[in-house]
């Protein structure tokens, strides 16, 4: 329905402006109604992005709950565009949690989806969370080529959709890289 779109969109606006309390409330809002119409693919996303905000909020565990949530019904789904995205942030919450192989595993996961559908924002995200992963490792070369990579893709991309492909990003990771 449109209401449920329009509360992720809202939420969207509440990340940007940093109100994490009233993205919490759209995104509950937004799940709550899908949920109630059935509609399996904002229920996806919903879920995915509570799972986000979640791990923002530092609770790991509810972030790992909801972004499960979101990977099981994204595979029945077989949403092949947005799911790219699942891997990538179930990654980044099992690197969060401190289970660094895990991470890695669905960074590659995501990443090779992101290749084969050809979402290059999907794919800018995978190369940001590997370029910060080896970057915490301390594997310069490492970290350098998914820099680069991420640095490419961002350029390919031709617009910023999201905070995290800013070219300014670009550049600080390759300089601490």
């Amino acid at each position: 329905s449109a209401l449920a779109s329009i509360n992720g969109q809202f939420s969207q606006l509440m990340e940007r402006i940093k109100d994490y309390d009233k993205q919490l409330f759209h995104l509950k809002e937004a799940l709550r109604i899908a949920e109630k119409l059935e509609q399996k693919s904002t229920i996806m996303v919903a879920n995915n992005d509570l799972g986000s905000l979640y791990l923002k909020l530092n609770k790991p565990d509810s972030a790992l709950m909801f972004a499960v949530k979101a990977e099981k019904i994204g595979k029945e789904l077989n949403n092949k565009i947005y799911y790219c995205y699942i891997p990538l942030d179930i990654g980044y919450i099992y690197w969060k949690k401190g289970n660094k192989d895990l991470a890695l595993s669905y960074y590659h996961v995501g990443i090779k989806l992101a290749k084969e559908q050809r979402f290059l924002s999907a794919l800018t995200r995978g190369y940001l969370r590997l370029c910060d992963y080896y970057l915490a490792e301390n594997k310069k070369d490492s970290s350098l080529y998914y820099a680069k990579l991420f640095e490419q893709t961002q350029k390919s991309l031709g617009r910023v959709d999201r905070e995290d492909q800013d070219i300014g990003v670009v550049y600080e990771k390759m300089y601490r890289s």
